[in-house]
């Protein structure tokens, strides 16, 4: 009983809003229709209330053509002003022309997503910079974002910064960008501020520099600072390098490099020991891309000269913000883009190990004499021609032109044979290959291995045996090694502190002294 009811009465409604369809100029008032619209789903119930003006009905309409990809349904509404409609047009049209028009007519109108689409899309910044600032000035937080994105690339960080504010507390992007601007800035607390921030949003990045400030961050506490430098290792290698850096971003590039290198298999043999990094401020730390004049990274070692402890090191590891890596002595520089390959590749040199890429006529002039070849390479001279081994001969001998002539078909020229012993003594294979090290020098050089080897090619991880075997044992003899203590007290002396450079001096001589290396691995 009563189901049939309810049935007469919804066929009572819709016959009722059946008169009202189809007599549309009546006096029935419009109120009817839009709330009987909200109860039902039915797309033309919702025009026929759109088209009088109900909200609502319209957008439930534009909903329900682009769920259901129904055209004709966005055209009616896109016909009755809806910006949505146009913009589901828009992104259902195949006509480029046609779709950067209706685009544009809802941009035109404020339409948030279609002003952002546009400036995704501009053909060129102006275009771009105008949609995505329409769209940033009615807080979308994409164009926002866009918008800031956009102006670091173009590197003007002031047009960024209030996109960057106004996003901070939505996006932890924003709070790190924000947080490393203010601690180079030396706002620390604001800094932090930024990075806690960053840390609510879900931010691993801000949690690890968080730590890392805790952590190693002494400026302005002669406690923490006395700390950091007399910290005594935890492990002791042959070579025991010890990191300094003068960056927030230095200290997180070489936390990086220590844990890549705690985990590399192929250098587990080696005893290299990596000690607990030391934060040292810009101004006790100044490097420089252009060290000297001499087109290299470089630092002023001086004033950590004066709270170093030889006992705990033998080489250093300095991370800079930039500059070209390079090993001076028994320092390896290194920039905050410098891979970890770049790093074993640079730690090869340490050893005395060459590079097998061409060096530059300078370096070459110095690396690519035969008879003091680096480990990994062989060296041989030229070849004299038939012409040169015939005058030495002649010169040699003294014998007549026809001697000469008489002897000269018989003659057989013995080239040199290239000295491999030092190789053969580790029981590697050897695969002799030309190296492209001497390509500006009249000398040959060969490498013991047909790959590319890492000392070729930053990223090619591939270390031959041999070359493993080599390293292994010239780290067991100081006459391989080169400390930093030479490079401290280059630093002291540069700085007129002669009387504190004798300090490292002495440490060198004591090095040197030394038949071997100081410490065991005790790995």
């Amino acid at each position: 009983m009563r189901k049939s009811y309810r049935r007469r009465l919804r066929l009572w409604s819709l016959a009722s809003l059946g008169a009202i369809l189809v007599f549309s100029d009546t006096n029935f008032s419009s109120d009817w229709l839009q709330s009987f619209a909200l109860s039902e789903d039915n797309p033309q119930i919702w025009y026929r209330a759109a088209s009088m003006g109900h909200t609502e009905s319209l957008h439930k309409l534009t909903s329900y053509a682009t769920v259901n990809r129904q055209l004709f349904w966005l055209n009616r509404a896109a016909d009755l002003g809806d910006q949505d409609a146009l913009y589901q047009l828009a992104l259902a049209s195949e006509d480029e022309s046609e779709q950067k028009r209706l685009l544009l007519k809802a941009a035109e109108n404020e339409h948030i997503k279609s002003q952002f689409w546009l400036g995704l899309n501009a053909k060129d910044d102006k275009e771009r910079i105008q949609w995505l600032s329409a769209a940033s000035h009615q807080d979308y937080l994409p164009a926002q974002i866009a918008l800031y994105q956009l102006w670091l690339l173009r590197g003007d960080f002031e047009k960024a910064m209030p996109w960057l504010e106004s996003t901070a507390d939505s996006e932890a992007e924003s709070s790190l960008i924000l947080g490393r601007y203010y601690w180079k800035s030396g706002d620390y607390q604001k800094s932090k501020d930024y990075f806690l921030q960053a840390r609510t949003l879900g931010s691993s990045q801000a949690k690890q520099l968080l730590n890392t400030i805790e952590h190693y961050w002494w400026e302005g506490n002669k406690s923490l600072e006395q700390t950091a430098f007399s910290r005594v290792p935890e492990n002791r290698c042959s070579m025991q390098i010890q990191p300094l850096v003068n960056s927030l971003d230095g200290m997180m590039k070489v936390l990086d490099l220590k844990s890549q290198y705690a985990k590399d298999r192929r250098l587990e043999s080696l005893s290299i020991c990596i000690n607990e990094p030391i934060w040292v401020p810009k101004k006790q730390l100044a490097c420089s891309s252009n060290w000297q004049n001499q087109g290299r990274l470089g630092c002023d070692l001086a004033y950590s000269a004066t709270k170093l402890d030889a006992s705990h090191f033998t080489h250093l590891l300095v991370i800079a913000d930039e500059g070209k890596a390079n090993v001076n002595n028994g320092v390896l520089y290194l920039d905050l883009v410098d891979t970890y390959d770049v790093f074993v590749h640079e730690l090869a040199h340490f050893v005395g190990f060459a590079d097998e890429y061409p060096l530059s006529e300078s370096l070459a002039e110095r690396i690519c004499q035969v008879g003091n070849a680096p480990p990994n390479l062989v060296l041989q001279a030229p070849f004299p021609s038939v012409e040169e081994e015939q005058l030495a001969q002649e010169e040699a001998n003294l014998v007549s032109d026809e001697d000469v002539l008489a002897e000269e078909a018989q003659v057989t020229y013995e080239r040199p044979t290239l000295d491999l012993s030092y190789w053969e003594r580790f029981g590697q294979t050897i695969e002799l290959s030309r190296a492209r090290t001497c390509n500006n020098h009249e000398n040959q050089a060969f490498k013991a291995s047909h790959r590319l080897t890492f000392m070729e090619y930053y990223d090619t991880k591939y270390i031959p045996p041999l070359y493993l075997a080599m390293w292994e044992e010239r780290l067991m003899s100081n006459d391989n090694l080169i400390p930093a203590y030479i490079n401290l007290g280059q630093a002291l002396e540069r700085r007129g502190k002669t009387e504190a450079a004798q300090y490292w001096w002495q440490e060198l001589k004591s090095f040197q002294q030394q038949e071997t290396a100081p410490f065991p691995n005790i790995f």
